[in-house]
Parts: C-alpha cells; structure tokens; sequence
C-alpha cells in the first residue's frame, strides 16, 4: 500500500486551504479555542459526513477554479487598510501625530511617497534610524574581504548616533550591518530593529 501511495501524483494544496481545512476540521470533532489553547468541549458533528462549510473548503482546496465563487464565503473579505497594515485610521490621538510627523519629516530609509505602500509601523520604523559605517572591527568578524568596505553601510538608531557622537561606535549599541538585500529584507532583521526601538532609553 505504501508503494502505491508513493507512486500516485498529487496536486500541491495551496497553504491558505491547508489551514482552514484543519481549523474546521478540529471544529467538526468538538475542538474549541481558549485564553489558554485548544480543548474538547464544543458539540462534535456526528452526523457521519462533513458539515457544508467542510466540504466547500475541500471543493474549493480541489478545484480552486471552478469553486471560485466558494471563496467569499470561506475568506470574508478584509478590510485593505488591515490587508496592508494600515493602521492610522484607528490609532489613538499620540500615534497619530507620529505617524503624521514621520510623513512630513525627512529620514535617509524612507520618503513619503513610500507611505502608501509600507505598514505603518515600518514606515515610522526606519523613520528611527540614518547611515552608518561599519567599524572595521565587525567587518573583520564577519570576515568581509576588504576591497568591499568601501561599499558597505548600515543603519544606525539617531538617538544612539547623537547622544554617542564622537565616540568609537562599535562599543555602544544601535547599530545594525546587514550583509546583502535578502537579510536587509528578512523579518528577523526588522524585528531585531523594533526591539531596539522599543528598549530605547534615548
């Protein structure tokens, strides 16, 4: 039998199915979600065959085209300030004014046009941060060859570069190196970045 399992072609199941399958399929068995994780509790379908709203997801998980009409139903649409992590509309009065300050002033990682396409919180984000140069004491860590020093920048919290001026940068904190485009896009980097800004004492 597991030969013939492996032989067998499958079609790749888009992830989004996947999980609303399996977050359905735990509500058909009784499964229900807490402050404080899942538990059986809730009333099982135990009729013997899926519920409706089971089996338009695995229709739709089959045949995603000629289900296309089961999408509204399954995905409610979502607002597409949320979609975008637009959040300004509904900040409290002091978030509001930051984010308006940002939109006016200058910062060297974002401009304003950038706002309509950036969350909100990226957007303020790298409004914290300037240029730098690497020491040369981490360049020689990360065994960067030296003919690319030249090249290489990183940024900088401004309140650290000011309250720090004049003094040798790689022994104070604030200041991030990445090495190419794909680290500088990874979410390790920028959650790295929001956790700084939110132990800032400066």
């Amino acid at each position: 039998k597991y030969r013939v399992l492996m032989s067998q072609k499958y079609r790749k199941i888009l992830l989004k199915y996947v999980k609303v399958y399996v977050a359905e399929a735990a509500c058909e068995i009784g499964m229900v979600q807490t402050p404080n994780g899942l538990f059986f509790g809730g009333p099982p379908n135990t009729s013997g065959k899926p519920s409706e709203k089971l089996q338009s997801i695995m229709s739709l998980a089959q045949n995603p085209t000629a289900f296309k009409h089961l999408e509204d139903v399954i995905f409610p649409k979502v607002d597409d300030r949320f979609k975008k992590s637009k959040f300004s509309h509904i900040a409290s009065e002091k978030t509001h004014q930051v984010i308006a300050n940002c939109r006016k002033g200058e910062a060297a990682f974002v401009y304003p046009s950038d706002f309509p396409t950036l969350s909100d919180l990226c957007f303020v984000l790298y409004h914290q941060f300037v240029p730098c140069r690497p020491p040369s004491t981490a360049l020689i860590r990360r065994k960067t060859k030296p003919e690319k020093w030249d090249t290489l920048s990183g940024l900088c919290c401004k309140y650290y570069r000011e309250a720090h001026r004049g003094e040798r940068q790689h022994k104070h904190k604030g200041m991030y190196f990445p090495l190419d485009l794909q680290a500088l896009h990874d979410s390790s980097f920028s959650h790295n970045l929001t956790d700084h800004v939110m132990t800032c004492q400066l």
